[in-house]
């Protein structure tokens, strides 16, 4: 054994403490031992596996602090400690490691600052430090690691502006900052980013206008800016990005209206713009964007019709226009047939609720409340049998509650309330169903049924 260069253990049960004797290996050159149950600290003696190349301790229960000793194998490639318990400060013995390519660290509890010490790791191709509890900001020696193409640093406590030099990295092909306290404006330079792939800077400060050279970043796959403080419009270069296939973003100090060039994302399957203050009525060369899979417009004051084009996008899963003062519905909308969650709520919307909907078998959530729906509650909802959610309350709804409610076994909300010119008992089918189930009916259950609803 004592000429052994690769031991893999990964993904197995094994528990415990790391043993002292694995050390004796001094020419192990790989060592995995990934997705088990290991406990208790990582050992200084890991200083003797001098010839190690990777080093694989991820998804375990490994705690106290990272020892310096690691910083003496100086012939690591890769360093894997990811999604453990690990705390304390990064170690600066750690930046030593100048043929590191692979460096994982998130999923910890790691806390202080990131030494401006990074920068000696003139190797390293991908940095993951998110979801620790690092704070100060974001050392500008970053920006000299040339051969980054993915660093992640989110879900800590970064703050201060994204430095310039990030923008040098050519060859950076993903950039999370995500869920951060980053503050100031993007620069112009972020056209550098040649080579990005996936862009986050979602939950954080940001402010400023969204800079239109966003627009060149024409590799650009996934763009995430939700939740921060922009100010402005949408840039319309944005609209030139026709590789992305995710766009997100969010901020009630936004403003205008959605351009009709939206139509040039054609490859766009998640498109989220809620609660961004957006005015105007839906344009219709959305109906274009045929591959979307999720359509987000909630939480603006988007007014109008939805337009008929919409009801083309044959992928559509979920459909979220709640919030906003849209009147008018087209009978159209049941043929998405692949919807599983409808929201219209708080809206304007008006007239009888559509047989149709009965169409839509996929269907887990629909919200119709707090409109102005009237007439009675069709039957044909009773054919939705995967439904889980469904709230028809605060609307004009007038008549007998349908006895075909009661076919939602699978049903876990309830709501009806709010609507005056509903009457009559509780059916018993119902009754049967609410037993354990989470109800808001405008009527009295029926006195003369006790029995369980059995599963």
């Amino acid at each position: 054994m004592v000429n052994l260069r690769g031991l893999r253990l990964d993904s197995n049960q094994l528990n415990g403490k790391i043993p002292d004797e694995i050390f004796l290996l001094r020419r192990l050159e790989h060592l995995d031992l990934s997705c088990n149950q290991l406990q208790g600290k990582i050992s200084p003696k890991i200083q003797q596996l001098c010839l190690l190349e990777c080093l694989c301790l991820e998804n375990n229960k490994l705690d106290k602090s990272i020892p310096a000793e690691i910083g003496m194998l100086l012939n690591l490639l890769e360093l894997r400690l990811d999604s453990n318990q690990l705390s304390g400060k990064i170690p600066k013995e750690i930046f030593l490691l100048r043929r590191l390519e692979h460096l994982n660290l998130s999923g910890n509890c790691l806390q202080g600052v990131i030494s401006p010490n990074i920068g000696q790791l003139s190797s390293l191709k991908k940095l993951y430090l998110g979801n620790n509890k690092l704070e100060g900001r974001i050392p500008a020696e970053v920006g000299t690691l040339s051969s980054l193409d993915d660093l992640r640093m989110e879900s800590n406590k970064l703050m201060g502006n994204i430095p310039d030099t990030i923008f040098q990295l050519h060859k950076l092909e993903v950039l999370d900052l995500g869920n951060n306290k980053l503050d100031g404006s993007i620069s112009p330079n972020i056209q550098q980013l040649s080579s990005i792939k996936y862009l986050d800077l979602s939950k954080n400060k940001l402010n400023g206008s969204i800079p239109s050279e966003i627009g060149m970043l024409s590799t650009l796959l996934q763009l995430r800016l939700e939740s921060n403080q922009w100010s402005g419009k949408l840039p319309e270069e944005i609209f030139l990005l026709n590789e992305l296939e995710h766009l997100s973003l969010s901020s009630k100090t936004l403003g205008g209206s959605i351009s009709p060039n939206i139509q040039q994302l054609c490859s766009l399957k998640y498109l989220c713009l809620r609660d961004t203050n957006l005015t105007g009525s839906i344009p219709k060369e959305i109906g274009n964007l045929t591959l979307l899979v999720e359509l987000h417009l909630d939480s603006n004051q988007l007014n109008g019709a939805i337009p008929d084009r919409i009801f083309q996008l044959t992928n559509l899963v979920k459909l979220d226009l709640s919030n906003n003062l849209l009147h008018g519905i087209s009978s159209s909308i049941w043929k998405l047939q692949s919807l599983t969650f409808l929201d219209v709520s708080d809206n304007y919307f008006c007239g009888s609720i559509p047989i149709a909907i009965g169409n839509l078998i996929n269907l887990e959530e629909l919200y119709l409340s707090d409109n102005q729906f009237s007439g009675t509650i069709p039957t044909e909802i009773g054919n939705l049998t995967k439904l889980k959610n469904l709230d028809l309350s605060s609307n004009k709804l007038c008549g007998c509650i349908p006895e075909e409610l009661g076919n939602l076994r699978g049903l876990i909300e309830l709501r009806l309330t709010a609507n005056e010119g509903l009457h009559g008992p509780i059916p018993d089918s119902i009754s049967k169903l609410i037993k354990r189930r989470v109800c808001d009916l405008p009527v009295e259950e029926s006195e003369d049924d006790d029995s369980d609803y059995e599963e």
